[in-house]
């Protein structure tokens, strides 16, 4: 049997608006119908005064943290938005390249603070603003990256260590409580912060009915968010007719196992764990030839 026609195909995007019309675009040129479904938005961070910021919870606002970023050795990028969010949060500081080559004096100078990454795509960006990559993992998660820094200059160590992780308010922690399990000074910077977004009733209604019985039907999820923000929008029984009708794509295994223990049928994971990647999962898959 020969390979599905991609004009046969019909897939929910799922990413913030404004990381939507790329990949929708790349999809359409093939041919495929693409619903264009954000399941979450990007705001600003909490206020100053919010609690969040009790020395307890080791988060620092960041408004004043070109004040403060040359005491850490290390800045942690884990998303290409936390390099962008950085590069505009730093922008009195004229930049992120120039925060992070501290040049207020010499002992600062001194003190370089290293940059490590989790992604092609963050070192990429990195690299596109001048910035010096000295640890990216081979993997595309956190797990990968601990194991990286165990291992940087012959098993350093990491309890002489301060790290500074600029990110989502809210992400997963494991990273972060694993340096501190190994006495390292592990700070966040929360630069902006994940909510979910409401989907339009015309585009649930384009997703839950469809119009042509003949489409085969995706759906992409490419972070816990965008998973957990498209499921809180359809009833149970809804979401149990799309978890049917969907074949279920992922970017990395950190989602592919939220969207597994919540029941998503998924047929492939982006390999390298990319938003290319991912597209090219989904052109792979529909376009090989079966048996």
């Amino acid at each position: 049997m020969s390979a599905m026609p991609l004009k046969s195909l019909e897939i929910i995007l799922t990413r913030a608006a404004h990381q939507i019309e790329s990949s929708a675009q790349r999809f359409e040129e093939l041919g495929i119908q693409v619903i264009r479904a954000p399941s979450i938005r990007l705001a600003e961070p909490p206020p100053l005064d919010h609690s969040v910021y009790e020395r307890g919870q080791w988060m620092l606002p960041k408004y004043d943290l070109g004040a403060f970023l040359w005491r850490f050795d290390w800045v942690i990028f884990t998303s290409v938005n936390a390099v962008k969010f950085a590069q505009q949060a730093w922008l009195k500081q004229g930049g992120l390249k120039k925060a992070l080559a501290h040049q207020n004096n010499d002992q600062q100078r001194a003190r370089r603070t290293k940059v490590a990454c989790i992604g092609e795509s963050t070192s990429t960006y990195l690299n596109h603003l001048g910035i010096k990559v000295d640890l990216q993992p081979k993997e595309y998660h956190a797990e990968s990256l601990l194991q990286a820094f165990k291992s940087y200059e012959n098993q350093q160590e990491l309890s002489q260590q301060r790290f500074l992780i600029p990110r989502a308010l809210v992400a997963r922690e494991i990273l972060p409580n694993a340096l501190r399990a190994l006495g390292a000074e592990v700070w966040i910077c929360p630069l902006y912060q994940t909510l979910d977004a409401e989907i339009s009733p015309t585009c649930k209604q384009r997703i839950i009915k469809h119009s042509d019985q003949a489409l085969k039907r995706a759906i992409l999820f490419t972070s816990n968010s965008t998973l957990k923000g498209f499921s809180k929008q359809f009833s149970e029984q809804e979401l149990n007719h799309i978890k049917r009708e969907y074949d279920t794509f992922v970017i990395g295994p950190v989602i592919r196992k939220a969207a597994l223990t919540a029941g998503f049928n998924i047929v492939a994971m982006a390999q390298p764990h990319t938003m290319q990647g991912l597209i090219e999962a989904v052109i792979h898959h529909y376009s090989k030839v079966e048996n």
